[in-house]
């Protein structure tokens, strides 16, 4: 695990944000395929939804090449201030306290867009967030939501389960094609809670 990464999970752990359920830090597993994603756009522009305290944000960081920005945006000041402070000595990071529909549209398009910040309400409730936030993907680039827990045969369709607004951001987005990934657990587990998450490529 990259040193920064570490980190920034002693931070998430030290106030209650950890990894391991509930409101908490990006998993580790999902964090390694960031590192991937990232690692595929030299020279990129990246940014994430929902910083946290800087998990997701240093997978990334610690992966990108020297030419590549980050910005991330996170709602609550206390969070977003630690991740400052994790951040501090990287120059190509920038940690912003604001809305991202306030901050961000301004500075697409991005190669890579995390979204991490649990917008699934705001998914299913508005069409027009659902647009805006491919938008903020250049065509070609790459859209991740994560937090994914596999559900059974036809739950989309049913009563019970009503459609997964996050799956039909991916998989039914006429401006995107997608893939619903599931990374090991901290046991090699395939398939847990909270364990999966989408990847998109913005087509048009």
């Amino acid at each position: 695990m990259p040193p920064l990464v570490a980190r920034a999970y002693a931070t998430a752990e030290a106030i209650g944000f950890g990894a391991d359920g509930g409101v908490s830090s990006c998993l580790p597993g999902v964090g390694r395929l960031l590192a991937v994603l990232a690692a595929g756009h030299p020279g990129g522009r990246l940014a994430e939804i929902g910083t946290g305290v800087g998990a997701g944000t240093a997978w990334m960081a610690s992966a990108m090449d020297n030419a590549s920005t980050l910005v991330s945006v996170e709602v609550d000041p206390e969070r977003a201030e630690l991740a400052r402070q994790l951040l501090a000595d990287d120059p190509r990071v920038t940690v912003v306290t604001a809305r991202w529909q306030d901050h961000l549209p301004g500075l697409a398009p991005f190669d890579l867009v995390f979204v991490d910040g649990g917008y699934e309400e705001h998914l299913r409730e508005d069409a027009a967030i659902r647009d805006a936030v491919v938008d903020l993907v250049r065509v070609g680039g790459q859209l991740v939501l994560d937090d994914l827990s596999p559900r059974p045969p036809g739950a989309s369709t049913g009563v019970d389960h009503p459609a997964d607004a996050k799956r039909e951001l991916a998989l039914r987005h006429p401006r995107l094609v997608g893939a619903e990934l599931y990374v090991p657990g901290a046991a090699g587990e395939v398939g847990g809670t909270r364990s999966g998450a989408l990847v998109m490529t913005r087509t048009s």
